[in-house]
């Protein structure tokens, strides 16, 4: 069995579409989003994002292809990547094995005193998880 392990944050996460096809023990996604393109709707809904966007990294299209258990630490008060679309991607993971939510955390997550502990627990669910 293999035993790596990736942690990805934010845009990074859009990288597990690399992932799908090798063997990795399991995912760590910090802040991830469903698509860019959903994103920028979102923010600016009088553009017409389909045509000018050109890389919409649509993760949330991928994601079901991922065969690695996957853990997601969410930031509750994420600006960047807002929460619906952390939650978005959540819902579309078919191997969760941890989704949590750190309430009081920003975009920059990894700086949240409460993050080593609950990356802990993330790595642990991945070890467990059969």
């Amino acid at each position: 069995m293999h035993t790596l392990r990736i942690i990805l944050s934010a845009l990074s996460s859009n990288c597990h579409r690399w992932l799908v096809p090798r063997p990795v023990r399991g995912l760590v996604l910090l802040t991830p989003f469903d698509s860019l393109a959903n994103m920028a709707k979102q923010l600016y809904p009088w553009l017409p994002v389909d045509l000018i966007l050109q890389h919409p990294f649509p993760n949330v299209e991928l994601m079901p292809q991922v065969t690695a258990p996957v853990a997601i630490l969410q930031a509750g008060r994420d600006v960047v990547v807002p929460p619906a679309h952390q939650q978005a991607l959540a819902r579309v993971v078919p191997v969760l094995a941890f989704n949590h939510t750190v309430a009081e955390a920003s975009h920059a997550i990894t700086e949240h005193p409460d993050f080593p502990r609950q990356l802990g627990h993330a790595l642990a669910a991945l070890q467990t998880h059969k």
